[in-house]
């Protein structure tokens, strides 16, 4: 399902945005509570580390929907709190609740963001550090970290994982519309966030996505 120049694409929507959160879910409910400590894939941040920024990025993600009038200029001024690593956070969730309690507070979140895209009409934008972006670019947005942040839990904790290709190949189009078309698009979506090789293409240092709609680039 390699992803071809001319190939019709479907927007990101909030349904994709389900299935990449319910895929991870169902992949991460396997994790023993203890195993949450352990270092993330290519990552100073702990697995729970991890799980709590896809959780804080939700809610922020959604919040800056919220507003009758969103901000395009910055972030809804949630106050935040530094932790190990340089990781900033505007809530998490409970560890004495272990697996159990750390999804349900991701699909708490995600469903927050989920429906403010769905409840949001295209015409809305609303400020991100890498491109203002209508609800489908907060929903691509959110499916990156959700699945970019699930390989790095189960990259490190062995858990075999790997995505629904049609909606990875829509979050390309979205997000990565310069990926080079010579892969399957897991493999491209792992090199576009620096987590892989696809032939001809060593690993990504650096690497961003273009949140503005492409009408916008």
């Amino acid at each position: 399902m390699a992803i071809y120049p001319g190939t019709v694409q479907l927007p990101v929507t909030d349904h994709d945005l389900d299935l990449a959160v319910w895929s991870a879910i169902d992949a991460l409910s396997v994790v023993p509570d203890e195993a949450w400590a352990k270092h993330a894939h290519g990552s100073e941040w702990s697995c729970r580390q991890v799980g709590d920024h896809l959780i804080d990025t939700m809610f922020n993600y959604a919040a800056q929907l919220g507003p009758r009038h969103p901000p395009v200029d910055g972030w809804v001024p949630y106050a935040y709190a530094e932790h190990s690593g340089g990781l900033l956070l505007s809530l998490q969730s409970d560890p004495a609740k272990g697996t159990a309690g750390l999804l349900q507070a991701f699909e708490a979140a995600a469903s927050m963001l989920a429906g403010a895209v769905r409840s949001r009409g295209p015409e809305i934008r609303a400020f991100h550090a890498l491109g203002v972006a209508d609800p489908e670019g907060f929903a691509a947005m959110g499916c990156v970290e959700t699945m970019a942040h699930t390989f790095d839990i189960v990259t490190a904790l062995d858990i075999e994982w790997e995505p629904d290709a049609g909606l990875v190949s829509r979050v390309l189009f979205r997000l990565f519309r310069d990926v080079p078309k010579v892969a399957e698009p897991w493999p491209t979506f792992l090199w576009a966030t620096g987590r892989g090789e696809i032939p001809g293409h060593g690993k990504q240092e650096r690497w961003r996505w273009y949140s503005m709609p492409h009408t916008e680039w």
